[in-house]
């Protein structure tokens, strides 16, 4: 899920069928890029764009467009925090847990793979 307004979350999408995307698999490799605009909100800025490789997406694809930052940054963003939720411990959702391996950051919008 992805922060799509104050408190408002929303489910990244299969952009082929626009149905919300699977849970994600256990055991399956994902790479995910972001690709984020932190310029003051007047210019556009205060969102990001996400992209997924890996399970139902046998290609990269982009699943999920303006995303919005917590909390509104403009300074030039130097590091990042990644929290993955799999819900409350009585009624957990998705696929129980996320580990994260090989965290690239690039200027610009790229969306090529450090591991190719």
């Amino acid at each position: 899920m992805v922060l799509s307004g104050y408190k408002t979350y929303s489910k990244i999408i299969d952009p082929s069928t626009g149905d919300a995307a699977n849970p994600m698999e256990t055991g399956e490799w994902y790479e995910v890029w972001c690709v984020v605009n932190n310029a003051e909100p007047e210019a556009g800025g205060q969102h990001y764009d996400l992209y997924v490789r890996g399970g139902e997406f046998a290609a990269q694809r982009r699943v999920f467009s303006g995303a919005v930052f917590r909390m509104q940054r403009t300074l030039p963003l130097t590091s990042f925090m990644a929290i993955s939720n799999t819900g409350p411990h009585e009624a957990p959702y998705g696929n129980g847990g996320v580990r994260y391996d090989d965290i690239y950051l690039a200027p610009g919008r790229n969306l090529t793979s450090p591991l190719q």
